[in-house]
């Protein structure tokens, strides 16, 4: 492949997993916001296969955000075989190989977007869960 096809590549596959999370915080987010509306008015069972849903797509976003990841890792390393074979990279090239997140990340960048993932899935599965039983004592 050619440096473009690999850049293109990389950017390509940036956009659709920044596409991705983008859309997954959004669902959570619809998530939370209609558990909220509708605290004690949903039954616990139509409530438990929402989330049973809501797991399933999770976990194919997760797929194609690991699918995202994988692909964009094997660009940079495809740009570094360029660059190792004595072909001259252009300026963007080399930023890329130097400071793009998934090349060189940090530990405060990997622990950040770990945690706020994993937080915001767990939850999204949490406060549903949550609003069933509050509202069953409230009934009681």
């Amino acid at each position: 492949m050619t440096e473009a096809e690999i850049l293109e590549q990389i950017t390509s596959n940036g956009y659709h997993l920044v596409t991705n999370v983008q859309y997954w915080t959004s669902i959570c987010f619809a998530v939370l916001v209609a558990t909220y509306l509708t605290k004690g008015k949903v039954n616990g069972l139509i409530v438990s296969v929402f989330l049973i849903f809501y797991v399933g797509f999770s976990l194919t976003i997760f797929r194609t955000m690991w699918f995202d990841n994988e692909i964009i890792r094997g660009g940079l390393r495809a740009l570094e075989e360029l660059s190792d074979s004595g072909e001259a990279l252009s300026p963007i090239s080399h930023a890329m190989i130097e400071h793009a997140p998934l090349n060189n990340p940090s530990l405060f960048n990997r622990i950040t977007s770990m945690y706020t993932i994993a937080g915001m899935f767990l939850l999204t599965l949490a406060y549903p869960v949550f609003c069933i039983f509050s509202s069953k004592k409230e009934d009681a």
